[in-house]
């Protein structure tokens, strides 16, 4: 039992040591090529070194092509539609400057003021080879949703990570993206 015990534990940790970044598809690449701001912004990628975060009313394929993904994008959706938001970073969760965060903070921004906040810890992370992952809206941020104003919205998504498991902990933004919610 004890050499079980000691197989998994050895385990673990050389799959956390020895894990290889997730494979990034053509329009993932495609967001952290070194452009011009004009083409970046077109391209629905975030300012250099920030992830980007994109939305669409299908699931956005992980290592889809620029061909495949562009077409089923949109900025503009109704409230409570079902809209998937895929979020591409430049790089995988465990090779951010800091390291492997402890805490991954989901942010809606509404109209430039903070307006519903969402922890992730432990066990609800993204795994440290992940550089991309969905969520779903607004199932993930249902709270958020229930409390936005009537009128259409402007909806900026942040996504801040920490190494500290709590709030007094610095935290950095790590990808971003918006869109307009109509009632």
């Amino acid at each position: 039992m004890n050499q079980l015990l000691l197989l998994i534990a050895i385990l673990l940790v050389a799959n956390s040591l020895f894990a290889q970044p997730q494979p990034q598809g053509e329009f993932h690449q495609r967001l952290f090529k070194k452009i011009g701001e004009i083409e970046r912004v077109k391209r629905h990628a975030a300012p250099e070194g920030i992830g980007a975060i994109v939305f669409a009313t299908t699931e956005i394929p992980r290592l889809g092509t620029v061909k495949e993904i562009e077409p089923i994008l949109g900025i503009e959706f109704r409230r409570y539609q079902s809209v998937w938001a895929r979020f591409f970073l430049p790089k995988h969760l465990g090779a951010l400057p800091d390291g492997m965060p402890k805490r991954i903070i989901y942010r809606m921004i509404v109209e430039g003021k903070l307006h519903y906040e969402k922890e992730l810890t432990s066990d609800y992370l993204p795994l440290p080879e992940w550089s991309s992952w969905m969520i779903q809206l607004p199932d993930a941020l249902q709270e958020g949703y229930d409390t936005l104003p009537p009128e259409p919205v402007h909806l900026r998504l942040e996504v801040w990570a920490s190494k500290s498991l709590t709030k007094d902990g610095a935290e950095k933004l790590i990808a971003v993206g918006e869109c307009l919610l109509q009632p």
